[in-house]
């Protein structure tokens, strides 16, 4: 790997750096293949032999494989250079949330926030049907992205995603005696150290999306310890308190998804959609059908005229299998494919 002259694996040329963590570096990248701008991140060289940040590492990795959805960028490419891990993703040109709401504070217009909570809550859908649980959502892993005209968001950073297949999945990282996430966000059973699944996503796009909605975040602390008790805790103030336009069912469905405990939430982010779009249908009513991605039950086995698709479960090219309709425009369809030889999507 020769960092220092910008080129990785022959083919990603460096041309900004995005960032560095404690383990690792992001840069923005051209793809030399497809002349496509790409993000690239790649294990620091010191800890290109530790065995626990390497699997750390493919951890993310093995998350992107699984989760092939519009609203997450997708994995382009990975490998080992020079004995460092990297790979390559899609990358989404635009600004995080986290950013965007220092500069706009909010509270933002209702459409607004709720086309892009859609957004959010279709890509967590896609992530929690691999069976892949996020576990760090927030403002700065959400990017804005302008497509067709239409801002939308991308879904990103599965750096401490679980795999529910993996076993009992807690959130307390004993190496570091924390709690693994980011302390505004975490639900109740991350901030005490339980087992999470998919709902503990759910209660982080709630705190989302309430302060997007009220302008101010659901809990609040000047400490580490004080924001974790609040968690536990507090209940978070009625949103019409802070904004009295909220319609009532908005406000029931946003402080049920901050229920302290997992069974009182709503089960699945598909839950989630079908309520909003039933309490609030006029958010969407003048956007086109394939400006929002599309609710369970329109996807897969039929095209968008309600034909049975004949495409889905063939092989192309001897090697792709069609696994799963993502969409279709005017002159084609986007489908979800296994890589036969590759064992992977």
């Amino acid at each position: 790997m020769n960092v220092a002259a910008g080129l990785v694996a022959g083919r990603f040329q460096l041309q900004e750096k995005l960032g560095a963590g404690a383990f690792g570096e992001a840069h923005v990248a051209l793809d030399q293949t497809t002349e496509r701008k790409v993000v690239l991140k790649l294990i620091h060289a010191q800890f290109a032999d530790n065995d626990e940040l390497v699997e750390r590492f493919r951890r993310e990795i093995r998350a992107l494989e699984r989760v092939v959805h519009p609203n997450v960028p997708g994995l382009v490419a990975q490998g080992v250079d020079g004995g460092r891990v990297y790979y390559a993703m899609e990358f989404a040109e635009g600004r995080d949330l986290f950013k965007i709401l220092g500069e706009e504070p909010g509270p933002w217009p209702i459409k607004r926030c709720l086309v892009l909570f859609d957004d959010l809550l279709a890509a967590l859908e896609a992530a929690h049907q691999a069976e892949v649980i996020h576990r760090d959502l927030k403002p700065a892993n959400l990017i804005l992205v302008r497509e067709q005209g239409l801002e939308r968001l991308k879904l990103i950073d599965f750096g401490i995603a679980k795999h529910l297949t993996g076993g009992a999945q807690t959130t307390l990282d004993i190496t570091q005696g924390r709690a693994v996430g980011t302390p505004f966000y975490l639900s109740p059973e991350q901030a005490s150290g339980e087992e999470v699944d998919a709902r503990s996503d759910l209660f982080a796009a709630g705190s989302i999306l309430y302060e997007m909605l009220a302008g101010v975040r659901p809990v609040n602390g000047s400490t580490v310890r004080a924001i974790l008790t609040s968690i536990l805790r507090d209940t978070p103030p009625p949103l019409r308190q802070a904004r009295p336009e909220v319609p009532l069912a908005l406000e029931a469905i946003v402080l049920k998804l901050l229920e302290k405990e997992p069974a009182d939430r709503y089960p699945s982010a598909a839950a989630v959609r079908e309520a909003i779009h039933g309490a609030v249908p006029e958010a969407f009513a003048d956007i086109s059908a394939s400006a929002v991605t599309q609710l369970p039950g329109h996807v897969g086995a039929q095209t968008g005229s309600g034909e049975k698709d004949v495409y889905l479960n063939t092989v192309i090219a001897g090697k792709y299998e069609l696994r799963r309709l993502l969409g279709e425009g005017g002159f084609g369809r986007v489908y979800q494919g296994w890589h036969l030889e590759l064992d992977m999507a």
